[in-house]
């Protein structure tokens, strides 16, 4: 499986990590909606370089919002 090297990886770098994941890695399109939109609303959200992350963890909301063994920081969801 391919990993994801930097804060700054492309929504194509970031699709192709989340395709080639095993099953069970990510959660279904509804959660990871939810997650966003909960993330989305958020003070800690800070965008850059037209990239959505947080800024408690650092992570990039659009993959850690997707993958099943994560959690807010923050306990939002």
């Amino acid at each position: 499986m391919k990993t994801i090297q930097s804060a700054s990886a492309t929504d194509e770098e970031i699709k192709t990590y989340l395709d080639e994941s095993p099953e069970g890695f990510t959660v279904s399109d509804e959660v990871a909606k939810e997650r966003t939109s909960i993330c989305n609303g958020c003070e800690e959200k800070v965008s850059s370089l037209g990239i959505d992350r947080c800024q408690v963890c650092n992570c990039i909301i659009k993959l850690k919002t997707k993958l099943t063994h994560t959690k807010c920081p923050i306990d939002k969801w």
